[in-house]
């Protein structure tokens, strides 16, 4: 319930908080905290889930053409909780791969992705209420920390449901009638990533590495393997893909 907590750099010394610390330095001090002189509140951060889109050993996706490497992938390289820090091996090694197998592919002709028709922009008016998306930003955040966050439980995620598909109606009614804009398409993903996670959070009922479950606090290894989570226009759908316990 804590809107935040209070970190107290004082006894590092102004010294070295400038050269060794010198980002985070200038950048409370951009805020009007002074790290040398005086506390600064902080917020927490989660791992809100592992993974990402499942690759195959050339880094491309189940669309043909399509190829997605780094954290935003899902190899297994680095086994069903691969953080942030492991990610480099991933890029420079799938990375090196879907290069090599785009430009094995680039010679053939071939129609890929027949079924995906071409851009064409609905719109040339321009949105420019920020304070829609804002909003739009500030309720995502705020619905995931309070009913999606380190604990969880189906009540809350139902609630947490409920606000997001609201949200993705809005976001999405506003999407074809305005002009495609950075901002706009950034808030439009953030609300589809935050419907799959709670989709996916729902599924699960047990508790697993960070994914906790207060109604379903024991690991049960019948629910041990892999949530593939895909999204229709229906809305997304969520199955667990069984896995080997070691």
């Amino acid at each position: 319930g804590l809107n935040h907590v209070w970190l107290d750099c004082r006894v590092i010394g102004e010294e070295r908080l400038k050269n060794d610390f010198k980002n985070s330095y200038e950048f409370c001090l951009s805020k009007g905290f002074d790290l040398a002189e005086e506390s600064i509140p902080v917020v927490f951060a989660e791992h809100y889930s592992n993974g990402g889109v499942i690759a195959n050993l050339n880094g491309e996706t189940e669309i043909k053409g399509v190829y997605v490497i780094g954290e935003t992938s899902y190899t297994g390289l680095h086994g069903a909780t691969r953080l942030a820090s492991n990610s480099a091996p991933e890029c420079i090694l799938f990375g090196r791969k879907a290069a090599k197998h785009f430009i094995s592919r680039s010679n053939i002709e071939e129609k890929v992705n027949s079924k995906i028709s071409e851009w064409k922009e609905t719109s040339k008016k321009e949105f420019r209420d920020k304070a829609t998306v804002s909003y739009y930003w500030d309720t995502i955040r705020r619905t995931m920390t309070s009913l999606c966050g380190i604990e969880r439980n189906e009540e809350r995620l139902i609630a947490a449901k409920k606000v997001i598909d609201t949200l993705k109606e809005d976001i999405n009614n506003l999407y074809w009638n305005y002009k495609v804009s950075k901002n706009f398409l950034e808030v439009r993903n953030i609300a589809d990533v935050a419907s799959i996670i709670v989709e996916g959070a729902l599924s699960r009922r047990e508790t697993r590495a960070c994914h906790f479950r207060e109604d379903y606090p024991e690991t049960l290894d019948q629910y041990y393997g892999t949530s593939i989570i895909r999204n229709y226009k229906s809305g997304p759908e969520s199955r667990i893909i069984p896995g080997v316990i070691l």
